[in-house]
């Protein structure tokens, strides 16, 4: 199934063919067009039955914006349809029309682009397009990272070496797209046995292409809880020190909140709202750094990793805490998604906890890595390392050899975590 989905009016069949060909040019060449003689409809088949059957696989929905397009009803049926599927949309004027005049719908969360006035237009669609790529080869990887962590779970700088679970991450993306604009579910919950890759699938796989959906996500460094999900090296007050560094908001937006790691403990134990009014001000800072000043408030995404860790009876105090902190926090404002990653043994405990219990959850299975995916797991950390070291690394009989460095045999651990 194709990664791109062009959707278009069929009086534009000129321009629609000319985008499959502009993305042909680009290295986009894996896209669904309807009037390809091989890979479009079929008679008699209909695009939202298409899109449904590629749902695993479709990244992005391409609508081409012309007066054609949005005069008409089946179009806009399925622009609709992508958005309810979760699908990462990129509405792109080919026409002559204003964007001013586009529906607030079309244009609130989705950052349109015009390439027929924009001088940019189509650097900014080749940005637009790469940000939305799930495909670790989009993303960077630091010279000197271990392409093979062994033992040791993949973390958020190694989104470029995660391979094997793609679909999955396509199916969770979609899924918490639709929670952020529903806004009734407000817990993303992995779950798996032990090893089976939950860690990696959140940190490597999630978090990293989430950060980059900036109009529409706001994501905190992961916490986990260990013995201090709050004063802990990995805990909130932590990951709230660290997403205002990053984000360094404008004096005015500050005003007199903390921002070290003491100063927000003391200000949330203080405020009641306390947490509420931290998020808002770092949602300001992003608003601040977009182009589109009508874009709306980015949802918070709070990643918790090692779930089951909140039931431990050492830290338990601080775990008590924390999730009274979250019950509140989350009844004050919608725009917050809860992503925890936990094992499927302690999901009951999870279910049967009174503070998060009128927090929606939507449990996502994250089966162990199937043998089939095992090949990709493999050769795609390797070529990524081939690519970085100049060819030190090679491919024999499916087994990766050090040829050049000698270390021994790696053990990939794309799995685990």
């Amino acid at each position: 199934m194709a990664r791109i989905f062009i959707s278009h009016s069929s009086r534009n069949n000129d321009k629609a063919i000319a985008m499959r060909s502009w993305l042909a040019q680009n290295g986009w060449d894996n896209v669904f067009l309807d009037l390809d003689p091989q890979s479009g409809l079929a008679p008699g088949q209909l695009w939202r039955q298409a899109l449904r059957e590629a749902a695993d696989r479709c990244q992005v929905v391409l609508c081409l914006i012309t007066p054609e397009w949005r005069a008409s009803t089946w179009c806009f049926d399925e622009f609709l349809l992508a958005k309810q599927l979760g699908k990462c949309v990129l509405p792109v004027i080919v026409g002559n029309l204003d964007l001013a005049t586009l529906s607030k719908e079309i244009t609130a969360d989705h950052q349109a682009v015009d390439v027929l006035h924009d001088p940019h237009g189509w650097e900014r669609l080749k940005e637009g397009l790469k940000r939305a790529g799930l495909d670790p080869e989009t993303f960077p990887f630091e010279p000197g990272r271990r392409p093979f962590p062994g033992f040791e779970p993949l973390t958020e700088q190694d989104a470029a070496i995660f391979f094997g679970r793609e679909a999955q991450i396509v199916r969770g993306i979609d899924r918490l797209r639709n929670m952020s604009e529903i806004e009734v579910e407000r817990m993303f919950v992995i779950l798996g046995a032990s090893g089976a890759g939950k860690s990696s699938y959140l940190r490597a796989g999630l978090w990293p292409r989430l950060k980059r959906e900036d109009r529409k996500f706001l994501v905190l460094p992961s916490i986990r809880p260990e013995r201090g999900v709050l004063t802990g090296k990995y805990g909130l007050w932590a990951a709230l020190e660290s997403a205002f560094v990053e984000m360094r908001p404008a004096a005015e937006v500050v005003k007199d909140l903390p921002r070290s790691r003491g100063a927000i403990a003391d200000f949330i134990h203080a405020e009641k709202a306390g947490l509420v009014r931290l998020l808002d001000c770092l949602r300001a800072a992003r608003l601040s750094t977009l182009l589109d000043t009508g874009a709306s408030p980015p949802t918070v995404v709070i990643p918790i990793d090692q779930g089951e860790e909140l039931f431990n009876e050492e830290g338990r105090q601080e775990s008590e805490r924390f999730m009274d902190l979250l019950a509140t926090t989350l009844a004050q404002d919608r725009r917050i998604i809860l992503i925890v990653a936990i094992r499927s043994d302690s999901f009951p405990r999870l279910q049967n906890e009174p503070r998060l219990g009128s927090i929606g959850k939507v449990p996502f299975d994250l089966p162990p890595l199937p043998v089939s995916s095992m090949r990709l797991v493999i050769e795609g950390p390797a070529r990524v390392a081939h690519t970085l070291v100049g060819g030190r690394f090679a491919l024999r009989n499916n087994e990766l050899v050090a040829d050049a460095i000698g270390t021994g045999r790696f053990i990939p651990r794309q799995a685990g975590g």
